[in-house]
């Protein structure tokens, strides 16, 4: 698996937008979003081992779980 860039998705259409790393949230920050569009910001550690990409993946899926949990009455 691996991480999208900008280019690769259809940002301007987004209802939400999560950015994980320092650069992401930099660069986002001075996009020209949707009024509507609802932005937050998870720092997540870039990961430097296996067991850190695991710790990561599994921080991201316990975020992404209760962002869908509390966001089903948006």
């Amino acid at each position: 698996q691996t991480s999208k860039g900008l280019d690769d998705v259809n940002w301007k259409d987004a209802d939400f937008a999560i950015t994980l790393c320092g650069s992401a949230d930099e660069t986002c920050v001075m996009m020209d979003w949707p009024v509507s569009c609802k932005r937050d910001h998870w720092p997540i550690e870039d990961p430097d081992s296996l067991d850190d990409f695991r710790k990561a993946r599994d921080e991201i899926r316990e975020r992404i779980e209760s962002f869908l949990k509390n966001s089903i009455s948006l």
